[in-house]
């Protein structure tokens, strides 16, 4: 048996942080050696917050200014989640634990290529300085963004939103974040991901799939927020605002636990 975290199968495993394997019947009769395969060194990045707190160091605000021109969130958004320029063509983003703790770096190339830093631990895209709507109906609610520009995207127009790093990940640090600042309400954004097919013909969503699954581990009131455009950065680029999502939320079913 093997599990995969991309090619489909029949079978799910959800996994300790939330995230789903597919789980694959391996029925091969080959006994001989394994194929030999020329093996290739990466460093493996031993101390993740000092490597991330170096890229941050080698980065100017004409670069933020660019990378929020490119992405069209904020400046100040980018300077709360404190991303940094890797280099001259990739932008890295701390993932921290739910205790603030840096544990891993996403990495994001000019074309917009995802990848983490070798020796990275997934975590999430949590904003170290942010501007609430304190008066609004809004502003108990913890928004949560799938990555980190849809989180800069998120607190370009002033809601409070901690990052996953992946439709399917990161429940566990999610849950523990919101014990420890006793959050009551939480909103899941669900990108609006094409369906896919499985082996058996039948059919997922993954943005969906992943908000429903966390959905179902909150111990606070929750809903799932779907955006018409694909993503909170699109809604965003194309005009979307507080004000809407405030409104959207007004008709929105809750869940209580």
């Amino acid at each position: 048996m093997a599990l995969c975290m991309r090619v489909v199968s029949t079978k799910q495993k959800v996994l300790s942080d939330s995230s789903v394997a597919y789980v694959h019947q391996l029925n091969g009769e080959w006994k001989g050696e394994a194929p030999a395969h020329k093996k290739v060194e990466r460093a493996v990045c031993k101390d993740i917050a000092a490597t991330m707190a170096g890229y941050c160091r080698r980065t100017d605000h004409l670069d933020l200014e660019w990378l929020a021109r490119n992405l069209g969130v904020t400046v100040d958004s980018l300077v709360s989640l404190k991303a940094g320029r890797r280099d001259k063509y990739t932008w890295a983003f701390p993932m921290r634990n739910s205790r603030n703790e840096i544990v891993g770096i996403r990495l994001r190339t000019n074309l917009g290529k995802k990848f983490a830093e070798r020796g990275s631990h997934q975590g999430l895209f949590i904003p170290q300085a942010v501007t609430t709507h304190t008066e609004s109906y809004l502003s108990p609610i913890l928004f949560l963004p799938e990555g980190p520009t849809n989180t800069a995207a998120a607190l370009s127009i002033g809601l409070f939103a901690v990052g996953r790093p992946s439709n399917g990940a990161g429940g566990t640090d999610i849950i523990d974040f919101i014990r420890r600042n006793k959050f009551r309400k939480v909103v899941i954004f669900a990108d609006t991901d094409p369906d896919h097919e499985r082996p058996d013909g039948t059919h997922f969503n993954p943005g969906m799939d992943g908000a429903e699954r966390l959905l179902g581990m909150m111990e606070v009131t929750a809903c799932i927020l779907p955006l018409v455009t694909k993503d909170v950065r699109s809604f965003v680029q194309n005009g979307g605002t507080a004000a809407m999502i405030e409104d959207s939320l007004k008709s929105t079913v809750w869940r209580k636990p």
